[in-house]
């Protein structure tokens, strides 16, 4: 494939991706996130796009706080390297440097934006799988040392079969339609005696840069860093 005619397929399968990403809609999503895996699998994606597939990825349920913590590091070098402030000599007008200079705030705004949710729901599901746990731990606790009964059950506690929220990429339950986080989202699974707890995490959708609606022409500024 020659060098234009990837260009074509990568900025096609971006703008599928920021398409479905900011349709609110749940399915849609899912979609998205199928697509930002496949674009951050180029090396010579362009930074934007690289920028938007991570967080995309940070709103859903794998490794989403590493998307997003990488999603706001490569807005911040962007801007940096590439910026409107590298190119004050570069014979722009003062009215685009100013768009140029909104626009780039607004990606990393945007960008923050889905770390804070990022690390506000990991926070949430941890505390959750944590006190899970902890109530277990007493319920679970072995009463007689010499024959290994458990609450008047033969059956030992397994060794390590506690999960943490961050090991439940893939949860069983779907995600709550209000961004909320009650028991219902909370799966009981049980591996041998010692039950676990897969948590759910609330649906999160990404906004597009600018006044958090779909800004075609503030997306398009940014296609230089």
């Amino acid at each position: 494939m020659s060098q234009p005619e990837q260009e074509v397929v990568l900025e096609t399968l971006w703008n599928q991706m920021e398409t479905l990403a900011t349709s609110g809609d749940k399915e849609n999503g899912v979609k998205s996130r199928r697509i930002a895996l496949q674009l951050i699998g180029y090396s010579g994606l362009p930074l934007l796009y690289r920028i938007r597939a991570h967080m995309t990825l940070a709103c859903g349920d794998n490794n989403y706080l590493w998307h997003a913590q990488e999603a706001v590091r490569l807005a911040e070098k962007g801007i940096k390297v590439f910026g409107s402030d590298t190119k004050k000599d570069a014979g722009i007008s003062e009215n685009q440097a100013k768009e140029e200079k909104e626009a780039e705030q607004a990606l990393l705004e945007c960008a923050r934006e889905t770390l804070r949710e990022a690390k506000k729901d990991y926070a949430e599901l941890r505390s959750i799988t944590e006190a899970f746990n902890d109530s277990n731990a007493t319920e679970w606790a072995v009463t007689s040392r010499s024959d290994g009964v458990v609450n008047g059950s033969s059956k030992s506690v397994p060794t390590g079969s506690a999960q943490h929220a961050s090991d439940c990429e893939e949860p069983v339950s779907a995600s709550l339609e209000d961004n909320s986080i009650h028991s219902d989202s909370i799966d009981y699974d049980f591996v041998d005696s010692a039950p676990t707890v897969n948590v759910s995490r609330p649906q999160r959708y990404i906004a597009s840069p600018g006044n958090d609606t779909k800004d075609t022409e503030s997306v398009s500024r940014l296609r230089s860093i």
